[in-house]
């Protein structure tokens, strides 16, 4: 199910979209599609970049990920 680098991360990733997909537990449902692949694809960047130890990188690319779906001030 998963490659040899990273399992723990990408077990976690998988477990939370398949949480996603339950009942009442997909807190981004109101995003058109291409906005919900947007994101996808941050989250795994984002799991990525901190897999490889550069926190910085994370911080900026969840700060993007907040000011582009949720800061709605």
């Amino acid at each position: 199910m998963y490659n040899d680098e990273s399992v723990l991360e990408s077990h976690h990733l998988a477990v939370a979209f398949k949480l996603l997909q339950e009942d009442g537990l997909d807190i981004f449902h109101t995003l058109p599609a291409k906005s919900r692949q947007s994101l996808r694809r941050m989250v795994i960047e984002i799991v990525s970049i901190t897999v490889y130890d550069n926190i910085e990188t994370a911080r900026q690319l969840r700060d993007a990920v907040f000011a582009k779906f949720f800061d709605k001030s």
